[in-house]
């Protein structure tokens, strides 16, 4: 009896609808094998939530399903972009990488040119330190040599007061003479030798030796000091 009240019960709840609609219309509950429809209204909820819990165990099984579609359709258009985006990123980053190995090549280039100048010019410079050091040795030397012959010159070139330019002519002799006229004329001393009759006073005797050192070779040199 139990199986077909479970039965009957079934029969009943795959049919909710018309047994609604009975209700609605005003109809009676119709008796089935002794009971009423009242009664079996338990066991038609526990058949309607066993039904609604399928449709929506499988509403989200569906749900579930779509969703994962959805997230892989998601993944997969976002790894297509990111790829995109990184192979435009490595496609910059080479070309700027590119870019700044040849900047670095220029400058490596260009480096090297100066430092073969700098090169050339440390070398030039060397070589002008020494050719101003010899020249400044050799001006110092001509310097040296200038004025020993200014000297020179000045003791060569001997002007007297009272004696004309040119006055001793082509003679190399001449001067001596001039000047020893000159002194004669203006001391009154005798020119060839002492007297020998007693001795001259200092002064003339000092005289006669300037004039005998005078007419000595080279002897000039000696006055002109004194």
């Amino acid at each position: 009896m139990s199986g077909d009240k479970s039965k009957k019960g079934r029969v009943q709840s795959r049919n909710p609808e018309a047994r609604h609609e009975s209700k609605v219309c005003g109809t009676h509950p119709v008796e089935e094998g002794g009971k009423t429809a009242d009664e079996t209204l338990p066991v038609t909820i526990s058949s309607l939530r066993q039904v609604v819990g399928e449709v929506v165990a499988d509403g989200t099984r569906d749900l579930k399903l779509e969703l994962r579609k959805e997230l892989a359709q998601v993944k997969m258009s976002v790894k297509e972009e990111m790829k995109d985006l990184l192979n435009e990123m490595t496609s910059e980053i080479n070309q700027q990488v590119s870019t700044a190995i040849n900047k670095t090549e220029e400058l490596a280039k260009r480096l090297g040119e100066i430092e073969k100048g700098m090169a050339k010019e440390e070398r030039w410079d060397c070589g002008v330190r020494d050719a101003i050091a010899q020249l400044l040795s050799e001006q110092k030397l001509l310097r040296e040599k200038v004025t020993d012959l200014e000297g020179r010159s000045r003791r060569n070139n001997l002007r007297i007061y009272g004696i004309p330019e040119n006055a001793e002519g082509t003679s190399m002799l001449r001067p001596k003479v001039i000047t020893a006229e000159m002194i004669n004329n203006l001391l009154p001393v005798d020119v060839v030798g002492p007297r020998r009759g007693g001795s001259a006073p200092g002064l003339r005797e000092k005289a006669r030796e300037k004039l005998r050192a005078f007419q000595r070779p080279g002897g000039e040199d000696v006055v002109v000091d004194e």
